[in-house]
């Protein structure tokens, strides 16, 4: 029985041992799937930017009449690649509504700024200009804002992981230590099985499985040439025991 419990003891440690791992490699796979998401919002933060700033300067330079055809095209290559971003796959892309709306917006926001720099070109009138202009730069900002939040959620969400990853942790010490404890009891515990195997309860003296295992040991050796075995027997040992107790 007792090894039958054994058996069964070492079959749950190795099931727990085996569970533990499966946890701790998916949890380091959602670990690591938190974090490419937070670098892909990282870069459309950046470039969302660099957009948000770059439209606003081309408003002041084509207001002060300078050449703006080289910086509309490369905020035209800038906000493709935004949009390109939103296609599964590409260098960077996350999957959020909001920000997928926001940036949709400012796509056609830049349609209509680019429609107002043309009509200011041939007019004269920078209200329009100006209007849609402030408007492209709250839609950006917003996008900025949708990536942010959802890299913060992302953060989170790892923030969590981690967690899981330092109970998991936890969970294994404290099986190593209820381990080491219990190897502790079983080796006590087979110690005094062999003190009780070979010695008297009452006088801690060699009983008699003892004296047989010693006898045995001696008949296999070499050594027992010239060795003596005395028996004793003591009268009345009975009425001794049962008048004084044993």
């Amino acid at each position: 029985m007792f090894f039958l419990e054994e058996e069964e003891y070492r079959l749950r440690v190795q099931y727990l041992h085996l569970a533990v791992l499966l946890c701790i490699g998916i949890l380091l796979a959602c670990a690591g799937y938190e974090v490419h998401e937070m670098e892909q919002a990282a870069q459309i933060v950046n470039r969302a930017g660099l957009v948000r700033g770059r439209t606003q300067l081309l408003v002041k330079q084509e207001i002060a009449g300078r050449p703006t055809a080289a910086l509309a095209a490369e905020l035209d290559d800038r906000l493709e690649q935004l949009d390109q971003g939103v296609q599964e796959g590409a260098d960077f892309y996350i999957d959020d509504g909001t920000y997928m709306k926001r940036l949709a917006e400012l796509n056609v926001l830049w349609q209509r700024l680019k429609e107002a720099r043309e009509t200011f070109q041939q007019t004269g009138d920078s209200g329009p200009l100006l209007a849609i202009s402030e408007e492209h730069f709250d839609t950006a900002d917003a996008v900025v804002n949708a990536a942010e939040h959802y890299s913060f959620r992302c953060g989170y969400r790892l923030f969590q992981v981690g967690g899981a990853l330092a109970i998991l942790i936890l969970v294994i010490f404290a099986e190593a230590v209820s381990h080491a404890a219990r190897e502790r009891r079983l080796q006590q515990s087979n110690q005094d099985l062999r003190r009780l195997a070979y010695l008297d309860v009452k006088t801690s003296l060699p009983n008699k499985t003892a004296c047989e295992r010693v006898l045995e040991q001696h008949a296999v050796s070499e050594k027992c040439a010239g060795c003596l075995c005395m028996m004793m027997d003591l009268n009345d040992l009975k009425r001794l025991n049962d008048s004084l107790g044993h």
